[in-house]
Order: structure tokens, then sequence, then C-alpha cells
């Protein structure tokens, strides 16, 4: 693989993704403090394919939630700056680098806010369920995955497209 290793700047949507992605998540840090003293020993852990709570584990398991989004949104903050290395439906020339690493990494932020919002979401109906104000996801989760199978077939779609 004799890809170009390019420097290409981050764009404004990379940067107002990167910043709501970073409000989104230290929100959701605030949220489990402020709703703390609320939660019951035990909160939901797992829904089923319904979207009922199936697992119970204790109360800090609240936590898991933002935790998993930060590491992924770090993992994905740091993978997005080496796109050489990504899989491409297209091979990748000279000519064609910059348009498909830009394509690329935007893919990549929008999943990131994506993944973010996602974790945010599940953490609020977790909580909810917790203090019984709400014992279902909702069919929202499933808005969700619709959203992430549409975003990446449209920027392989683009990736085609800008071959």
């Amino acid at each position: 693989m004799n890809r170009p290793k390019l420097t290409i700047p981050r764009t404004k949507t990379e940067m107002v993704h990167d910043l709501i992605s970073v409000i989104v998540i230290a929100a959701s840090f605030v949220y489990i403090f402020m709703m703390w003293p609320e939660l019951p020993s035990r909160v939901p852990i797992h829904f089923n394919a319904v979207g009922e709570v199936d697992n119970w584990g204790g109360k800090g398991s609240v936590f898991v939630l933002p935790a998993v989004s930060v590491i992924i949104y770090i993992g994905l903050a740091i993978l997005s700056r080496f796109p050489h290395v990504f899989n491409y439906t297209v091979e990748i020339t000279e000519k064609n680098a910059n348009a498909q690493y830009k394509n690329a990494r935007l893919m990549l932020s929008w999943i990131k806010i994506e993944i973010v919002l996602l974790f945010g979401f599940l953490l609020w109906k977790t909580i909810q369920a917790a203090i019984e104000t709400s014992n279902r996801i909702g069919m929202q989760f499933l808005l969700f995955i619709c959203i992430f199978i549409v975003t990446i077939a449209y920027f392989v779609y683009r990736t085609v497209r800008l071959k």
C-alpha cells in the first residue's frame, strides 16, 4: 500500500462536530452527577430487542456509557489523522487522495458525533428507566441505527462518485 500521506486541515464541519461531541460528553457526566441522588442502588445495564430492561447492575454502572463514548470519540479522533491507512472501495492515487481522504474524515466525523449522541441518549434512557419514569428504550434507538446506516451508505456512494 503506497498511498500518499497528506496533511489536510480540519474543516469547520469537523470542528463543529468535535465541539458538539465534547459538549454532549460533558453534559452526560453532569447529568449523572445531577441525577446521582435519585438513582437507586440497581440500574439497567441492558435492554432486550424490544427495548425492555432485561439486566440490572450497580449504580456506578451509569458511568460506563459516557466512558465508552469518550474512548470511542478519542479513538476515532486519532484514527481520523491517518486517512491513508483506511480501507477504501476505490484505488487511492495521487490524483484522488485529497478528495478521498477528506470524504473519509468527514464520514468519521459524522459517525463520531452520531455515536456520542447515541450514547448520550442511551444514558438518558438508562437513568429514566432506573428512576422508573420509563422502562423502555423506545423506537428512537432504531432511528439512530438507521442514521448510522444512511451515513455510511451516503459516504460510500460519495467515495465511488469521487473516484
